[in-house]
């Protein structure tokens, strides 16, 4: 996911084929969110993800 615009849905549908479920719940994928924002992690695309 090299994208700077990363949404939210772009990333709940790569997590999903990443574990290979048919979905991701948007609860979720807000923990991860804030785990990778709390890290540190991508901070630029998380915050815009957030947003």
């Amino acid at each position: 996911m090299k994208k700077l615009n990363l949404s939210k849905e772009d990333f709940r549908e790569k997590l999903a084929e990443i574990k290979g479920i048919p979905h991701f719940t948007n609860e979720a994928t807000e923990e991860i969110f804030l785990g990778y924002k709390s890290d540190g992690i991508h901070a630029k695309i998380i915050n815009n993800a957030l947003k």
